[in-house]
């Protein structure tokens, strides 16, 4: 297909990581969000979208450079750029300013000015608005360590950047470089959870976040409040733009990282309690409780406090293959996830419960861009696109229709986006082939949540409660321990008797709960991990009855089941090998255990002809994400506790068996 990633309604992004495809973000903002940003203008009918360009993705033929009109057109408003604030000159400073007058550095700081702004007016001629998205601190070393001790004045350990007077005036004057030196800007998006540093360049940078998460809570939140009113003084206040503020942090993640400011709502308010309302001021939260997983709660603290909001929604999810297999999420983010379908807690909790709400002013949907590395779809764009240009509408109709929001249906929106956006016909065998097309959305969200997560495990961690760790009964609180992410595939050790290999934690939490009480939970882990190959083999077949629509459509919505068909078989058998290679190994030491030799060398040899028949594939199908690996990012970083992925615990039964069998 011809679509680029770009963003539905609103849109904000973070700081691309080095060697990342540049993110791409979308938010659809309610009546009176656009224009001089008056939030009080709510009898204004129209509602506005946020678009964010992603330069990863070349200028469609169709759509033009840089897709801002063909945004505009669907109601968008926004778009996110990268972050302005490398290219402030710091002119103010007497000493550590690293762009002298004729340096290198001066003339890339200028250089990286230039096009920043002019891809600033590129999107305001097509008639968006411009955010740039920021971590804080970015600041350069130079600066720093020429006044490293004025930063960290009354900070705990003497290190952290503190938030005193020379810091926060340090702050103002670079934002007040940054407006000035980008009219066209009109706010700017503000992270201090996860923080990546500046650009690749001359200059040096240090990134540390602007909250110190070492000291106390209450001090903690103290410095929050301080922050944020500090940003809502410069920006909002002065210079008449917006601050919009990304609760997002990594904390919950597990019982060693109690919930913070993302996941839990006492957090949130004892922050925001404490700043001010402004119109020009809002929260960015995403959906979720902790990050972009199935089987983790709607997150708490949307509709709650004093201040508006604006909902996030990863539309390429990193956890779940970017977009490179069929993966649609339109039902479950509107409707709610049909894994809490009997959950008193979370039955039905989607976007359709908060649309209406007063505080809830916008949707962020990140249409690409997301996690590390890989899969790389390159501009096989199908199902992030559906999922964002489907949400984007029907939040669009949600607003519209007011108090009759529940009245918008979701399959009614994917219905007419099928008709104008994929097989541009109303022919009876062209809504008959969308009706199918549907199908096979609806069948995705069943395989990925069979392929990627395991719910005997998942189900167990979360539970009612304030933040993403309150209900976590292991290790991790991340879905299946986060075994799979971006283009990795994870595993545990042989040998690893205590789970402490986090990422395929569940198998060893698996077999303990299968010794502790009889359970027979690892053969559910494995029975679903076999259904999610049947209903892959159901999406293919149904793909290839689509005839209508344009070739590149047909292609990529065969190619990407064909993609998670071929996935699923390789997750299939390298989760039996997993399971029954680590009862086998612990026969010998632990209690008995139903351990088959023979079953594991089924095991192996499946999972290399699985493995093989997917590489292979993939090689004849050129517009076929990249595959995934069988390695795991980040496994030989020293204090790692993941392991080296699938493919070293596959090696590792190779050299078991023999002995086994001897």
């Amino acid at each position: 297909m011809t679509f680029r990633l770009s963003l539905l309604v609103g849109a904000v992004s973070c700081m691309a990581v080095p060697g990342v495809d540049p993110p791409t973000r979308t938010i659809v903002l309610r009546s009176g969000d656009q224009g001089t940003h008056s939030l009080s203008r709510q009898s204004k009918t129209t509602s506005g979208t946020l678009l964010v360009q992603s330069p990863g993705y070349p200028p469609s033929a169709s759509n033009g450079a840089p897709n801002a009109s063909f945004f505009a057109t669907r109601g968008f408003t926004h778009t996110i750029v990268g972050s302005a604030m490398p290219w402030a000159p710091y002119s103010f400073l007497n000493s550590g300013n690293p762009y002298r007058k004729g340096s290198a550095a001066e003339e890339w700081r200028a250089e990286g000015a230039t096009k920043l702004a002019a891809e600033m007016n590129e999107i305001k001629a097509a008639g968006l608005e411009v955010w740039s998205t920021t971590d804080i601190f970015v600041l350069p070393l130079a600066l720093f360590n020429a006044s490293k001790a004025a930063f960290v004045e009354g900070s705990e350990d003497g290190k952290h950047i503190a938030l005193n007077n020379f810091t926060l005036t340090v702050l103002a004057n670079v934002l007040d470089e940054v407006l000035t030196l980008f009219p066209a800007l009109d706010g700017i998006v503000v992270r201090v959870g996860e923080n990546y540093g500046g650009p690749a360049g001359p200059v040096p940078w240090l990134g540390q976040g602007a909250v110190d998460f070492a000291a106390v809570v209450p001090e903690q939140q103290a410095q929050y409040t301080t922050f944020i009113s500090a940003l809502r003084e410069t920006v909002c206040v002065k210079h008449n733009k917006r601050v919009v503020f990304r609760t997002w942090d990594t904390s919950g993640f597990s019982p060693k990282i109690p919930a913070r400011l993302h996941p839990s709502l006492g957090y949130y308010l004892n922050v925001t309690s404490e700043i001010d309302p402004h119109p020009l001021l809002t929260f960015s939260i995403k959906h979720t409780a902790l990050d972009f997983w199935r089987w983790v709660g709607f997150n708490p603290s949307l509709t709650m406090g004093q201040h508006q909001q604006i909902v996030e929604v990863e539309c390429a999810r990193e956890y779940e293959g970017k977009g490179s297999m069929s993966n649609y999420i339109g039902e479950g983010v509107i409707d709610g996830w049909s894994e809490f379908a009997s959950s008193e807690w979370q039955q039905g909790k989607g976007l359709a419960g908060i649309v209406s709400h007063p505080l809830i002013v916008g949707l962020w949907m990140w249409s690409s861009g997301g996690g590390w590395v890989g899969p790389h779809v390159g501009n096989q764009t199908l199902w992030p696109m559906t999922n964002t240009l489907v949400l984007g509408a029907w939040w669009l109709k949600a607003v519209a229709a007011g108090s009759r929001s529940r009245s918008v249906h979701e399959a009614d929106v994917f219905a007419e986006y099928c008709k104008t956006e994929l097989v541009h016909a109303t022919s009876s065998t062209a809504l008959a082939d969308c009706s199918v097309v549907h199908e096979i959305a609806l069948l995705s969200q069943d395989a990925i949540l069979q392929t990627r997560y395991c719910s005997p495990y998942d189900q167990t961690l979360q539970a009612p409660g304030d933040g993403g760790s309150s209900g976590c009964r292991t290790v991790s609180c991340m879905p299946t321990n986060n075994w799979l992410r971006d283009d990795r595939l994870g595993a545990y050790m042989l040998g690893d008797a205590d789970g402490v290999y986090g990422n395929a934690g569940a198998i060893y939490w698996l077999h303990a709960m299968d010794v502790a009480s009889g359970s027979n939970l690892s053969a559910q882990a494995l029975a679903e991990k076999d259904q999610a190959v049947d209903v892959w083999a159901n999406i293919v077949a149904l793909a290839h009855r689509i005839t209508t629509g344009p070739a590149d459509f047909r292609r990529e919505l065969v190619t990407t089941a064909v993609y998670g068909h071929l996935l699923s078989d390789v997750v299939r058998f390298g989760w039996h090998a997993m399971v029954t290679g680590y009862k086998c190994a612990h026969a010998v030491t632990a209690a008995p255990v139903n351990c088959s030799v023979s079953a594991l060398e089924r095991a192996v040899a499946g999972y290399d002809t699985a493995r093989a028949t997917y590489n292979n594939t993939l090689r004849t199908m050129p517009s076929a994400a990249t595959p995934f690996l069988d390695g795991y990012e980040g496994h030989e970083t020293a204090g790692s506790t993941w392991s080296p992925g699938l493919g070293a615990v596959i090696d590792s039964y190779r050299h078991f068996i023999p002995h086994a069998l001897s």
